[in-house]
């Protein structure tokens, strides 16, 4: 479906060809389009990019040439996302001279940034500098930049080899994995298959806090060293999904792990090297100019924590930083309509819901559950408060994940929920609900309407709102946390329903948020996560997720699209579907 050009999009391309230099602007101008390409549904631009001109780098040329296009002919897709492309849209390929080009002025914008410093601000504090205690979308982006998985997903959300160069199924529950040679971390210990062995046993250890030992502790059994740069990872049964899985797991020297260090000073094998954090204040980190890969065009990067929404976009405007997050609707005015920043948007696999502690009362009822699931104005929250940055949940799942129902609905009706109410005996029972500001646009509002909602069915809330890292940390301590409902969200990181049901809805993995259980439930994502037939998984998603509504273990609120605001002269970078912004790629243009 083509994208409708509207009075923003000419603003913001008309802001984008004045900050390019005169040869940008005659290349642009003058483009010609040698081919036309319609995209598909496996496409993504880079692919094409390597498919026209063997170059995945390119990419930015064809979305700069469709763009330059589309102001006149709105017959092209106009492309605010290098990461977000759509089948049926049409794109220009222009002729491999003039991508010629494009690519020197680009290497050249590029050669210009080694010596500078990207400034960025988030909204949240870090929680931890150890990568696997902590998984919140804002850390783990700038700790990712340390530290490095063995394979990942690209711009276009397709699986890449990283630390491992390749990998091969032995038999139907051996992956073998050819590890990259001559890798080291920063503190000069070597990567090899003991490090996979290493990292993978961690976190398979149950005494150790692993935040995304759901994704791999019921699916894998071992890692076995072959030789120091082969490792087979053994699975208890055939594991389709195992490879998304091991997104997940970064990769720690062994020796450094097992110090107090890992705590207070990551070392990785990644682009960026560790420099120092400062709670509540900054993240900043280097260069790692002995990196194995390609060289990062920053030096350094420094990552500002600013959780006020208006001192973030203040410093965006005034050009103090070159990128933004958690940009709330009323910001995105005010970006457009500037001569120095834009956004950039992605829809993601993320639910935001209203965790609820199911082993106490009142909520241990689920007939309260489901109440306060009808007492709150889901739709007229995101039109009014999240304006066009969001979609009601329909299901557990988002729909941009396989087998996301769109049939179940908890429509508002206040009297059905004091109906539910009475049917479950609520005698006024205090129930503390708790926000941390900061982590999702507009949250201290749609934290305030849903203890307004409860109050209008006559729920006795006390509604608590604090700074996003501190709440967020009791809420952690499942039955010693004082809250008895939490706003939060989760995102399908691996782009796995299967693993983004585990997390949030399997007995042993709800402890610290909800304590829900259901048999029936763990049954069914257990047989979910070892299925490789594709009709029977979606027989069993469908039926895991009708139970989970009903059961209502959450206030199922919405689900949320990334929007990012950045510099204008900010190149090779856009928001990602996953939520995880990374600078590897990114330059100033001249």
């Amino acid at each position: 479906m083509k994208k409708i050009i509207n009075i923003i999009s000419l603003m913001m391309l008309l802001s984008l060809i004045l900050s390019l230099s005169p040869l940008q602007v005659l290349a642009q101008s003058e483009i010609a389009c040698e081919s036309d390409v319609v995209v598909q549904a496996d496409d993504w631009l880079s692919k094409i990019a390597e498919k026209v001109y063997g170059d995945v780098t390119a990419y930015q040329a064809i979305a700069d040439a469709t763009n330059a296009k589309a102001a006149a002919d709105n017959s092209y897709a106009m492309i605010d996302n290098v990461n977000v492309i759509e089948p049926g849209w049409k794109l220009c390929i222009p002729a491999t001279g003039e991508v010629e080009a494009m690519l020197q002025q680009s290497a050249a914008a590029q050669a210009a940034s080694s010596d500078q410093e990207l400034v960025v601000a988030i909204a949240q504090d870090i929680g931890a500098l150890d990568i696997r205690k902590e998984g919140s979308a804002a850390s783990f982006s700038l700790l990712r930049h340390i530290y490095e998985p063995l394979v990942w997903f690209d711009d276009g959300m397709q699986l890449y080899p990283l630390l491992a160069e390749s990998w091969e199924q032995v038999d139907d529950t051996t992956m073998r994995f050819k590890l990259r040679q001559g890798v080291t971390f920063h503190n000069g210990n070597p990567f090899n298959a003991e490090a996979v062995k290493y990292s993978l046993d961690k976190v398979l250890d149950p005494n150790f806090p692993a935040w995304m030992n759901f994704a791999l502790v019921d699916l894998v059994k071992e890692a076995k060293v072959i030789d120091d740069y082969t490792v087979d990872i053994v699975t208890v049964a055939p594991t389709p999904s195992l490879l998304w899985r091991l997104t997940l797991l970064d990769m720690v020297d062994p020796q450094y792990a097992e110090t107090p260090e890992m705590d207070t000073r990551p070392n990785g094998t990644g682009p960026y090297k560790f420099v120092e954090f400062t709670p509540s204040r900054q993240f900043v980190m280097e260069r790692n100019d002995d990196y194995w890969g390609d060289k990062s065009n920053f030096k350094r990067v420094t990552a500002r924590i600013i959780p006020e929404a208006g001192t973030r976009l203040a410093a965006l405007l005034a050009g103090e930083v070159q990128m933004i997050n958690a940009v709330s609707p009323e910001m995105l005015a005010q970006i457009n309509d500037s001569d120095t920043a834009t956004v950039t948007t992605a829809p993601t696999a993320r639910l935001v819901y209203v965790s609820m502690r199911n082993d106490r009362p009142p909520l241990d009822n689920p007939k309260v559950r489901q109440a306060l699931n009808y007492a709150i104005d889901k739709q007229t929250i995101v039109d009014t408060i999240l304006q066009d940055i969001a979609v009601v949940a329909k299901s557990p799942l988002p729909p941009s994940l396989r087998s996301a129902r769109s049939d179940l609905a908890y429509p508002y009706d206040p009297e059905k929920a004091k109906q539910l109410l009475t049917e479950a005996g609520y005698a006024g029972e205090e129930i503390i609900f708790a926000l941390g500001a900061g982590r999702y646009p507009n949250d201290d509002q749609v934290g305030q309407a849903i203890a307004a909602y409860m109050q209008d069915v006559g729920i006795n809330v006390k509604f608590e709102q604090g700074e996003w890292a501190t709440f967020n940390t009791e809420n952690r301590k499942g039955k010693e946390s004082p809250f008895d409902a939490f706003f939060q969200g989760w995102s399908a990181d691996a782009l796995d329903p299967v693993l983004m049901l585990t997390f949030l809805f399997k007995s042993e993995n709800t402890e610290s948020r909800t304590s829900y259980a259901n048999p029936a439930v763990d049954e069914l994502i257990s047989k979910a996560a070892l299925t490789n037939d594709p009709a029977q998984l979606d027989s069993l998603l469908n039926e895991t997720q009708g139970i989970v509504w009903d059961d209502a273990p959450f206030i199922f609120m919405y689900i949320p699209k990334e929007v990012l605001g950045i510099s204008s002269n900010l190149k090779g970078f856009s928001a990602r579907p996953d939520e995880f912004f990374f600078f590897n790629d990114a330059y100033f243009a001249q």
